[in-house]
């Protein structure tokens, strides 16, 4: 698989490096024709620094997710398009890479929304619980892959398990023991509170 997107990088180098300037112009001004998803990416990465770009971004995408979970009113849907959102967070992941923080904030915004929902809205079936499952994982995966960004997240974190205390099916546990784990692995000991 590696081995298959090297030669794939090195093809598109190769097709590109003798290009004149104004035709590597043109041909990243057609990619941004075929997809907006492109121009977001090319202006992330070139002007990457700008913390204001990614940020609205990030916001671009969060407000996309909320409209997964919430669509155009609060009334609830029969069920979620998870898989929607999944897509959003994957699509915005490849736009946002090199901002591994505002990827990390995306994903756990995904569970906050799955949380609010389960606190306004009760019981909901096994696929929602197992994606909000899922990806409370890869928050913690994401950010034990960076400890120093833990303080970031904690509140958040917490939040979580706090909003969960009702919630059944063996969620808060879940989420306790994911966030509980987490804080182990990067040599987090908050013994004060614990019930």
């Amino acid at each position: 698989m590696l081995e298959k997107q090297s030669k794939k990088k090195s093809s598109i180098k190769n097709l590109i490096k003798d290009l004149e300037k104004t035709e590597l112009i043109e041909v990243i001004i057609e990619l941004t024709k075929i997809d907006r998803k492109n121009e977001k990416f090319i202006k992330v990465f070139i002007l990457g620094s700008k913390e204001n770009n990614h940020l609205n971004i990030l916001t671009e995408a969060k407000e996309k997710l909320r409209k997964v979970f919430f669509g155009k009113s609060s009334l609830q849907n029969d069920r979620i398009n998870l898989k929607n959102g999944r897509d959003i967070i994957s699509e915005y992941s490849k736009i946002l890479k090199g901002f591994s923080e505002s990827i990390i904030d995306l994903k756990l915004y995904y569970v906050e929304l799955g949380v609010e929902i389960l606190v306004d809205w009760g019981d909901m079936y096994e696929a929602f619980y197992s994606s909000m499952e899922s990806m409370l994982v890869n928050v913690c995966n994401d950010i034990f892959k960076n400890p120093d960004i833990y303080p970031d997240y904690s509140k958040r974190l917490n939040m979580l398990i706090e909003k969960t205390k009702d919630v059944g099916w063996g969620f808060h546990d879940f989420v306790c023991d994911t966030v509980c784990n987490l804080e182990n692995r990067i040599g987090i000991n908050d013994n004060e509170g614990d019930d």
